[in-house]
C-alpha cells in the first residue's frame, strides 16, 4: 500500500534517526567483543563474513545519512536512503532490511525496490 509523500518523508527521516544510532551500537559491540554479532541476530551465517568487515559495510552504507537530515541540505531522507539502497551490496541491504522491519518500517515504504532486487519468498 504506498502512502502520501508527506508520510513517507517522515517515515524515511525516522528510519535515518533509527539506522544511524543502531548502526553505532553494532559497531561499537562488535568492535569491543571482536565477533559479528549480526549472525547471531538472525542477519547472517556464522563465519560469513569477519566483524571488521561487517563493520566497515554498516559504517559505508550510514555515513551519508546524516548531511540527509540537515535543514540546509538539498536532498532529503528519502533521497539519502535511496541513494544508500541504490550504492548497498547484498550484506548491506539485508542489514537495513532487517533493522528498519525490527523498527517497525517497511523498507517499501521509504524507498523505491525494484523487483530484482526483492528478497526471495
Amino acid at each position: 500500500m504506498r502512502i502520501g509523500k508527506r508520510r513517507r518523508l517522515d517515515a524515511a527521516t525516522d528510519a535515518c534517526l533509527l539506522l544511524i544510532p543502531d548502526a553505532l551500537i553494532y559497531i561499537r559491540a562488535m568492535a569491543y567483543l571482536r565477533k559479528d554479532l549480526s549472525a547471531a541476530d538472525g542477519g547472517g551465517e556464522p563465519g560469513q563474513i569477519d566483524y571488521q568487515e561487517r563493520i566497515r559495510l554498516i559504517a559505508d552504507a550510514c555515513h551519508n545519512l546524516p548531511g540527509y537530515l540537515r535543514a540546509s541540505s538539498r536532498g532529503t531522507p528519502l533521497a539519502g536512503l535511496q541513494f544508500v539502497w541504490d550504492k548497498a551490496s547484498p550484506v548491506q541491504r539485508a542489514w537495513l532490511r532487517r533493522t528498519l522491519t525490527l523498527n517497525g518500517i517497511a523498507i517499501t515504504d521509504v524507498i523505491t525496490v525494484h523487483e530484482e532486487e526483492s528478497p526471495a519468498g
